[in-house]
C-alpha cells in the first residue's frame, strides 16, 4: 500500500467535520472579540449609552410632546 500524499490524522469523515466544525466556531468567536474590542472595533458606536444620552436629554422615544 502507498504512503498518502497528505496526512489528515487518520480521521474518520465524522470526526474531520467535528473537527472543523470546532475551529469554524473557534475562529468565529475570536473574530467577535477582535470586533468587539481590538482593533476592528474603532469605528463602532455604543448604542447603549447613546440611547442614555437621548434619554437624559428627553429626545428618546418621543416622550417630550411636540407643540405645533
Amino acid at each position: 500500500m502507498s504512503e498518502p500524499l497528505i496526512h489528515h490524522l487518520n480521521l474518520s469523515p465524522g470526526q474531520g467535520f467535528m473537527v472543523f466544525m470546532a475551529l469554524l466556531a473557534v475562529s468565529l468567536m475570536l473574530y467577535g472579540i477582535y470586533m468587539t474590542f481590538g482593533a476592528g472595533g474603532k469605528d463602532l458606536k455604543d448604542e447603549i449609552a447613546e440611547h442614555a444620552k437621548m434619554h437624559e436629554l428627553g429626545i428618546a422615544h418621543g416622550h417630550n410632546e411636540r407643540k405645533r
